[in-house]
């Protein structure tokens, strides 16, 4: 089992505003994950914008394409 103060998780997303949120706080409760790190495929609605209000703590990386879930996963 890995050690749980040192995990990480990737989430790829689009258009998530309606999930994000659930989504992040059940990581945080439920699984030991030290750092989230959430990739933004050009959502154009406001998943980003919940992310920096809401979840601070998460990092965000933002495309301005939508890449595809494994170019931005790899990113």
């Amino acid at each position: 089992m890995p050690d749980e103060k040192n995990t990480t998780a990737i989430i790829v997303t689009y258009n998530s505003e309606s999930v994000i949120g659930r989504c992040i706080r059940s990581l945080q409760k439920e699984s030991g994950i030290s750092t989230i790190i959430v990739v933004d495929n050009a959502s154009g609605d406001e998943t980003c914008n919940i992310l920096r209000s809401e979840f601070p703590e998460v990092r965000i990386i933002k495309n301005y394409e939508n890449t595809g879930f494994g170019p931005a996963n790899n990113k």
